[in-house]
């Protein structure tokens, strides 16, 4: 059960060097001739450049805890990787930004259902290239988007996905005016929240960090399934290869339960590709993936991964019988609980994209971050712009009549409990 949403609620914003910068990008021209940024392309089918960008991967690992894991090659190809549908560019600046090819079209929604598609293939890059703080960060993106650009084929486009709305990527693509008269960008969505939790030295630090309302109910809901469920409570970690056929056997048995597998077609899906992506991530030590059972029964899932020094929170899912125990919430806290007791505790917990109300309640910081497609300015493309601008209207216009009618709630808690029931 993916959790998405494009709820902008905001508990504390937070940026590093990773996210801001002070310079202006939104001038008239893009410099033709940046000599302290000059980008070059890596060819990873050639084995030299693989293991150059391997060995800034597990640089990145041990000195970035956000976002690392998003911008590994070796992760994102998989176990049977295609090295020609990524195009990795750095800098001699110590810049790195891996684009990954997919066939993934613009989807026409109307609500959560989707009714047209334009057929698109995406060079997506995940969350703002990584720069060194030392680097002019508006002129470096400048640079990389110029050569991004030029090697774009026919039906291509940039896709920037999860860019902080404060970094110079994203204030580049929507205020350069230069930029513009090239492109055709578009935003997709409203700019949503991102939750983490910091975590430091001690479990009871963390529980510190927040509110005292959270904190409580957490702790109550914990109490009131160990009460009811006769003390028969176990959450299970799944870590090695072994462990990947049990924790796929159990976890998409929740998952066909949910409103997401029946509704949007998403979930967790227990096939050889999950299978074998699964066992990879067991191999290099990065699975962290746990499952809550009562009484024997599984009942709640999260799929995650810990990278460096951040715990990747992917996927999650719970039994919709099991709901009013917050059997979701129970296993939150477990999962905070088993991360203090493990060598190598992360300092970082990402709850990935889209928001969530348990996502604020377990967070204790945010940053806003949104998904923007770059391109080049054609008939085709500025067609699908507008009829993706006019699709987005008719749907939040529609949206907003029910909501101050009191049916927007209703209605979605309705179908989601349909589809639920169905699986």
């Amino acid at each position: 059960m993916r959790l998405v949403g494009q709820g902008a609620r905001c508990k504390v914003r937070t940026g590093t060097t990773e996210d801001t910068d002070s310079s202006p990008s939104s001038g008239e021209g893009l410099p033709s001739d940046i000599a302290t940024h000059t980008w070059r392309a890596l060819e990873l089918t050639e084995q030299a450049a693989r293991e150059q960008a391997v060995d800034v991967n597990k640089t990145l690992a041990s000195s970035r805890a956000r976002g690392a894991m998003l911008l590994d090659i070796e992760w994102r190809l998989g176990p049977a990787p295609d090295w020609s549908s990524a195009k990795v560019f750095v800098s001699d600046v110590g810049g790195f930004a891996p684009f990954f090819r997919q066939e993934r079209p613009l989807d026409l929604h109307f609500g959560e259902f989707r009714w047209t598609s334009f057929s698109l293939v995406r060079q997506t890059l995940n969350g703002d290239p990584h720069l060194p703080p030392a680097a002019t960060k508006a002129e470096a993106v400048q640079g990389l988007i110029e050569m991004a650009l030029a090697g774009l084929g026919p039906r291509e486009a940039l896709f920037f996905e999860g860019i902080s709305v404060q970094g110079a990527t994203y204030r580049l693509i929507t205020s350069n005016k230069a930029l513009a008269r090239r492109v055709v960008v578009i935003r997709l969505g409203k700019p949503f929240e991102h939750q983490y939790a910091r975590l430091p030295q001690k479990y009871e630090q963390y529980l510190q960090q927040l509110s005292s309302k959270s904190r409580q109910s957490l702790l109550y809901s914990e109490r009131k399934l160990t009460k009811e469920m006769n003390g028969e409570v176990e959450a299970r970690g799944f870590k090695s290869v072994d462990d990947v056929a049990a924790f796929l056997l159990d976890g998409s048995a929740i998952s066909r339960k949910t409103y997401q597998w029946n509704l949007l077609g998403l979930g967790l899906r227990d096939c050889p590709s999950t299978r074998a992506r699964l066992a990879m991530a067991a191999h290099k030590g990065w699975l962290r993936s746990y499952i809550l059972y009562c009484r024997g029964l599984p009942v709640s899932f999260m799929l995650g991964y810990q990278y460096g020094g951040c715990y990747y929170y992917t996927d999650v899912g719970f039994d919709p019988v099991y709901a009013k125990w917050s059997v979701g919430s129970v296993l939150q806290l477990k999962v905070m609980q088993d991360l203090y007791q493990q060598d190598g505790r992360p300092e970082l917990f990402d709850f990935s994209t889209g928001y969530g109300e348990h996502k604020e309640r377990f967070g204790s910081e945010s940053r806003l971050e949104a998904n923007v497609l770059l391109m080049p300015r054609t008939m085709r493309a500025r067609w699908m712009a507008a009829s993706f601008l006019a699709s987005e209207w008719v749907s939040e216009t529609v949206a907003d009549a029910l909501d101050r009618l009191g049916l927007k709630a209703k209605l979605k808690r309705l179908l989601r409990r349909g589809s639920a029931s169905r699986g």
